[in-house]
């Protein structure tokens, strides 16, 4: 027993955990991208076994805390870590077992205090003389037979057992007698050359051929039933035969026909055939043929004596799951599978839902719900507003804004209590915070210790890091470049209220809607102004960027892209209509790729359609100092405009038509006079002219692009130099090393000021998006190349190299390099410094990634002559590769919990197993085993930690664009266009093992020689 507690209490166990975790959770990402969020819940999330390995890590660590006395002062930040995510584990527990969640649906002018159940459940209520008995079962079935629900109910002295029998996924509906049930009609009829079957209940219509065909419903043929007698009326002529197709009789139209069964009836073009009507049935389940049919069934058993009772629930993610009535040994009950309800002891009351579209667009802008909070018992009658970032809190139930009806007439909340999980969840999250400051002023610990061994003097910078992030057709003639650069200069009012150069406007339209800097060689504010110049021949341009095939396909095109006019059909019908509807009707974590693009693509083809309606222009301020809105060309402006609606109404027309008849003077001369007029105006909200011309060099001068370039030669130069001298044993050359040091700080200055000038131009902090938090990541990755090469200028040289590729691919088509709006869930303050921390580790553990890289390739490289050098240089850079490391894990941490207190303040929820929180806890958890490695038998030593600060990159590859571009979830927002799966990540990590066995080779040879 002594051996076994050794074992499960020792390091080893601990690293076994930590991966057997992050692979489970990994794995379920995956699940829940394929098989829904259920199946991910039910497979994983939810399970007992991840329960068990939380519970044994929790053990562990708790154990270690006593055996290694980290309640001591001299191993304070060791306790302090081990204590924090002991917490942090217990305050998911309690979430998980004392929290709940739910849905509130509430319609306009409609009060309601039932909240439904996020989790499908087993629901049955019984009832007999008088007494009421009600169960509620969570429901997690797998197809196939067995004993998968057990459970009794004891009402009036009876006992009734309750077990299910089988389970069938995509079953298929048929029909069977039953003094309860309720009239069924099952009808076949031919569609298109094949035989279909139909189950039709009472009230329910199908349209065979475009005719429809209803059973005690309205519709052009109607089958109707009294009692036992069943009729057919339809609005055309009716023949009525033999199966054979002989003695054939007619009736007119408007005739009430008995029906037979297996005789055909031939009226509106189809032909249909009653296979069986019963006026008292139930629909019973069998086994599908493999057909989705969208509807699962549970066949279950009461009783388990004499008395028996099957019962057959259904349960449908399209539509409301019917709830079964039936009578039991003299117990009336009700049995279904669906959300269980919840009474709250206050009601809410839906006054006004608000959802406003972006102008000319069906595309919703942002949402919001007007509340009335009643509480009886508190003497409460309150009026509130619930949006994102905006979150409802009342006896310890949160409601944030979910999702909403299709009619636009109704809100859904989510609903959230978890008072005691979230206190002790963000109590742990205070000592990791603390922990990690401990580590690095605690001249005790491993951090402390590597930082004083490999770089000197470098905590300093550390600590100021630390403190600053806390802180087709071809295209129409152009239009002169004289007029486009000076219309550029013209003040326009975005949506959002931002005053900015018509250059920006420009440029975020071609980004944003053709992935590309230009057109057919004409810059931005050529294009946009071509567009209002000639519109009909634009709208003929194939310039709107597509991904996805099957939209292509939709539209008529085989290319990556489509004109504004493959949109429409002849008769001018949007032919993506249906799909921007069904993907704004799901919520995000429910939306697919198709969903995704569908959104991405009627985004861009609303933009297209704003310039050509000229609702963008918003180029005239309003002359009533009260009013700060500024108008478009044409639009209806208020009456205190004056003789200046004039202008407003006739001055862009008027340049518009001097553009197209080649008249520059007169074009230069209107826009003088709408500058004139915003400066009359606008005074008060135009930035100056610095900024002005500021932001239009920033839009033409691509710094990041041409930085990628310079980092990546002048990298590859300085490793040459190391290497050169490394392998040669000659002197370093110092002074062409320091020539292209001060190239590479010289680089990073430029890459500093772009992304100083990028966030104040944009109005907000440049990590917000896909392509910002890209180029934050390469300043990231530059900046810990200059913190740690100090020591050893390797490291520059091998910052620098990723750092370019970073901004490399940060250009490529499926980023948004534009400057957006942010969507009304980035807007927190809480968002700025997650963003900003957690993307910053990615570049210290990209560092200590690329250092790995280095230290394998040059052990490879080893021989007889340069093998003490190389010996001393691996030693040193992994020792700064190591700091590097733990310095990224404590940022990924701290971001990642940031996230967690972000989305509670957002969502109502400090995690909910969204892919990307997910991936972010897999990454802790692979980086949080190899900081470890050093005690672990067998993964000790150089080589070991070098291979795993490689490998490990993955997951951060993984959480930062494959979650982003392959998997479905809330963090859509932040991604661009769809990825092809790159390949070229397999031929390089095969490479880097071939590297790394040659390098192991050498090591073992050199230390058999030694020893």
């Amino acid at each position: 027993m002594k051996n076994f507690f050794k074992f499960l209490f020792s390091v080893s166990t601990a690293g076994f955990l930590l991966l057997l975790f992050a692979f489970a959770l990994g794995f379920a990402t995956f699940v829940e991208n394929s098989y829904g969020v259920d199946a991910a819940r039910s497979m994983v999330y939810n399970s007992w076994w991840l329960e068990l390995i939380m519970l044994l890590l929790t053990v562990n660590m708790i154990a270690n805390f006593i055996i290694y006395k980290m309640y001591k002062p001299q191993k304070l930040t060791m306790g302090v870590f081990h204590l924090a995510f002991i917490l942090v584990i217990i305050g998911a527990g309690v979430t998980r077992y004392l929290g709940s969640e739910g849905n509130v649906h509430i319609r306009e002018g409609e009060s309601t205090n039932i909240i439904v159940s996020a989790e499908t459940k087993f629901n049955m209520a019984a009832e007999f003389q008088g007494a009421v008995q009600q169960i509620s079962k969570s429901a997690k079935f797998t197809a196939g037979p067995g004993d998968q629900l057990s459970d009794k109910i004891t009402i009036g002295g009876k006992e009734i057992a309750i077990k299910s029998v089988n389970y069938f996924v995509d079953a298929q509906r048929t029909v069977e007698a039953d003094p309860n049930g309720e009239p069924m009609l099952e009808l076949v009829y031919a569609q298109n050359g094949v035989m279909q079957t139909e189950l039709l209940r009472s009230g329910q219509v199908v349209t065979p051929n475009g005719t429809t065909v209803g059973f005690n419903a309205e519709a052009a043929v109607r089958f109707t039933n009294t009692g036992d007698s069943l009729k057919l009326v339809s609005n055309d002529t009716i023949s009525v035969m033999d199966m054979q197709g002989k003695d054939a009789l007619k009736f007119p139209a408007g005739s009430s026909v008995a029906c037979s069964e297996k005789v055909i009836y031939r009226t509106a073009n189809t032909a249909i055939v009653v296979k069986r009507f019963l006026p008292a049935a139930k629909a019973v389940a069998i086994a599908g043929n493999g057909t989705p049919t969208g509807e699962n069934a549970l066949i279950v058993q009461l009783g388990d004596n004499q008395e028996k009772q099957l019962v057959t629930l259904w349960s449908s993610s399209m539509d409301e799951t019917p709830k079964y009535s039936g009578t039991f040994e003299g117990v009336n009950y009700k049995m279904w599978i669906g959300p269980g309800e919840t009474v709250l002891p206050f009601s809410l009351k839906l006054n006004d839902f608000v959802l406003e579209r972006y102008p000319g667009s069906n595309s919703p802008s942002s949402y919001e719900s007007h509340i009335t909070l009643t509480d009886k018992d508190l003497g409460l009658n309150e009026d509130h507003k619930i949006f994102m970032n905006n979150v409802l809190k009342h006896r310890g139930y949160r409601f944030y804004q979910s999702s909403y009806d299709q009619d636009e007439k109704g809100t859904i909340l989510s609903v959230n209590k978890d008072l005691a999980g979230t206190t002790i969840t963000y109590l742990g999250y205070f000592l990791l915070f603390l922990g990690i400051l401990l580590s690095i002023f605690n001249p005790k610990s491993h951090f402390y210790d590597l930082m004083k061994r490999a770089s000197a003097g470098t905590s300093l910078v550390v600590i100021f890091l630390l403190s600053a992030l806390t802180a087709g057709a071809v295209a129409p003639q152009p239009v002169s470049p004289a007029i486009s650069k000076e219309f550029a200069k013209v003040w326009i009012q975005g949506h959002d209220g931002r005053i900015k150069p018509f250059s920006t406007l420009a440029y975020e339209v071609v980004m944003k809607v053709s992935r590309s800097e230009s057109l057919e060689g004409q810059v931005p504010e050529q294009v946009v102004l071509g567009m209002a110049v000639n519109p009909q021949e634009w709208q003929q341009v194939e310039m709107i960027a597509i991904s996805d095939d099957q939209i292509l396909a939709k539209l008529g095109r085989k290319g990556g892209k489509a004109s504004f006019s493959d949109f429409f059909d002849q008769q001018g019908n949007y032919k993506l209509a249906n799909d921007v509807q069904i993907a704004y009707g799901k919520k995000p974590a429910e939306r697919q790729g198709f969903d995704n693009d569908v959104i991405k693509v009627d985004d861009r083809l609303n933009v297209v359609y704003q310039v050509y309606h000229g609702d963008m222009l918003r180029i005239f301020p309003s002359p009533n100092p009260a009013d700060l809105t500024w108008y478009a060309p044409g639009s209806k402006v208020p009456a205190n405009f004056g003789p200046d609606s004039v202008l407003v109404a006739s001055a862009f027309t008027f340049f518009i038509d001097a553009v197209r008849n080649g008249n520059q003077e007169l074009s230069l001369q209107t826009i003088s006079k709408v500058k004139s007029y915003q400066q009359q105006y606008g005074s008060s909200l135009i930035p100056g002219k610095t900024k002005q011309q500021l932001e239009i060099l920033y839009n033409h001068v691509n710094i990041f692009k041409d930085l990628s370039g310079w980092y990546v030669l002048l990298g590859f130069v300085l490793l040459g130099f190391f290497f050169h001298a490394l392998f040669t044993g000659k002197a370093l050359r110092k002074k062409a090393v320091n020539y292209t040091v001060l190239g590479l700080f010289l680089g990073f200055l430029a890459h500093s000021a772009g992304l100083i000038v990028r966030g104040y131009v944009s109005g907000h902090m440049p990590w917000s998006n896909g392509y910002e938090s890209m180029i934050y990541i390469a300043w990231a990755v530059m900046l810990a190349g200059l913190i740690f090469a100090r020591r050893n200028p390797m490291v520059l040289a091998a910052a620098s190299i990723l750092s370019g590729l970073t901004l490399f691919v940060a250009q490529m088509s499926w980023l948004n390099p534009e400057i957006t709006n942010l969507v009304p869930v980035l807007k927190s303050y809480w968002l700025t410094i997650h963003v900003a921390i957690i993307t910053a580790s990615y570049g210290f553990v990209g560092v200590s990634a690329i250092i790995g890289i280095i230290n394998l390739l040059m052990a490879a490289f080893r021989n007889s002559s340069n093998q003490i050098r190389i010996k001393a240089t691996v030693s040193q850079m992994t020792m700064i590769s190591e700091a590097a490391m733990i310095l990224g894990l404590y940022f990924l941490t701290i971001g990642t919990f940031l996230g967690g207190i972000w989305a509670n303040e957002s969502w109502g929820r400090y995690w909910g197993w969204d892919a990307k929180e997910t991936w972010s806890l897999v990454t802790i958890l692979v980086y949080g085993f190899i900081s470890h490695m050093r005690m672990i038998p067998g993964f000790k030593g150089w080589f070991a930690f070098n291979l795993a600060s490689v490998v490990g990159l993955l997951s951060v590859l993984m959480t930062y664009l494959g979650v982003n571009y392959y998997l479905s979830g809330l963090h859509s927002y932040g991604s661009g266009e769809g990825l092809k799966f790159p390949f070229a990540v397999l031929i390089l990590f095969a490479v880097i093992g071939v590297i790394a066995y040659v390098a192991k080779m050498k090591d073992d040879k050199f230390n058999s020689i030694t020893k």
